[in-house]
């Protein structure tokens, strides 16, 4: 004779967007929001009843963790998210935002997203030549349901397509912020490029890394902005805002960045966060001049993950990245491009809803 177990567990649906329903091609796949259901186990087995209860609420905090995450990422209402959680092929899918067809609160267009990235081999504009990026590697959020990161090996990048939410808006942007989470290997001295948009002689944001000792620690993080282009209000140049803002981290760790430009407040602000969970400023503000802005970067100016599209983007005013070897070798997860300048307060929120797969080690 079997016994009935119930046991009553919070389940969170895989996608967590403010809206009711997530739309595909014109069909509700998923219905969003937490629900509590009941699990009924039959078995005489107390022993299986116990480890269906321990497998049920493990499942039911790992889905917590992994939607608390990209709940507070999509409250802020990126124009793109990658959660690098792909798990073959030549594409990462996007997640959601703006640049994806879908607006806030609801989807709005047919196709849930129209900005996934392509791998393409380094330093080389053909996603059809080549190149291939490992999937499926351990997160670097503690989530632990149906999440992953993606691995790079130096030899190939993910080029993310035109769209005027990302970078082919010609009148500009005032306001820009660059997420992410990555984990840093042997990727020596020169500078190693985790996400960059533009190209190096006109305007771009670049977040580079290399293994030069900076304060304390054993790799240096260097992010930076810049507008070249003639007839622009200039910066990023040998004169005005010549130098990148610089903090150390470890290697082998998983580390959280974000880039700020904010015209407005005439700032580009660089974060990461410490060992102790808090969300800190990393090294100086860089200063912009009244009217700065990234300028429109051109269709054939695309943003990459990992690597540099055209083959140029800038580590300092005088310091140009060239051609292949800057391709970067370690993860990357949980990408998120915003049109708006968040405040740390707001980064603190993302931060406070993962759990770092490993100790951030940085300063």
């Amino acid at each position: 004779m079997s016994a009935a177990f119930y046991v009553a567990v919070k389940v969170v649906f895989l996608a967590a967007l403010p809206a009711a329903a997530i739309v595909e091609n014109g069909r509700m796949v998923a219905e969003i929001g937490v629900h509590d259901v009941e699990v009924h186990v039959d078995s005489a087995d107390p022993v299986l009843m116990r480890s269906a209860a321990a497998s049920l609420a493990a499942l039911a905090d790992a889905t917590d963790k992994w939607n608390a995450y990209q709940t507070a990422i999509f409250e802020d209402h990126p124009v793109a998210y990658w959660d690098m959680a792909e798990t073959g092929g030549k594409v990462e899918k996007a997640k959601s935002g703006a640049a994806c067809g879908t607006s806030w609160p609801g989807p709005n267009g047919p196709d849930l997203c129209q900005v996934d990235a392509e791998v393409h081999p380094a330093d080389s504009a053909d996603a059809t030549s080549g190149g291939m990026i490992l999937r499926g590697a351990t997160s670097l959020i503690k989530s632990g349901w149906s999440n992953s990161a993606a691995v790079f090996d130096g030899s190939s990048q993910l080029v993310i397509p035109s769209s005027s939410f990302i970078n082919s808006n010609r009148s500009g942007y005032t306001q820009r912020t660059v997420e992410l989470w990555f984990s840093a290997g042997e990727i020596g001295a020169i500078g190693r490029s985790i996400f960059m948009q533009g190209s190096g002689a006109d305007t771009g944001i670049s977040l580079t890394a290399a293994e030069v000792g900076h304060g304390g620690h054993d790799s240096k993080l260097s992010m930076y902005a810049w507008d070249r282009t003639d007839g622009s209000v200039l910066f990023g140049t040998d004169a005005v805002a010549a130098e990148p803002i610089t903090c150390g981290f470890a290697k082998n760790s998983a580390i959280y960045a974000a880039l700020v430009f904010d015209s407005e407040a005439r700032k580009v602000a660089g974060y990461i966060r410490r060992p102790d969970g808090s969300v800190q400023k990393c090294g100086k503000d860089m200063d912009l001049p009244t009217g700065a802005k990234l300028n429109h970067m051109g269709y054939d100016e695309k943003a990459v993950i990992g690597g540099l599209h055209k083959g140029t983007a800038r580590l300092t005013g005088t310091t140009e990245m060239q051609g292949s070897g800057h391709e970067f070798i370690g993860s990357i997860d949980e990408v998120a491009i915003y049109d708006a300048a968040l405040s740390m307060d707001k980064l603190q929120a993302h931060v406070d809803a993962a759990v770092a797969a490993g100790s951030a080690d940085s300063t």
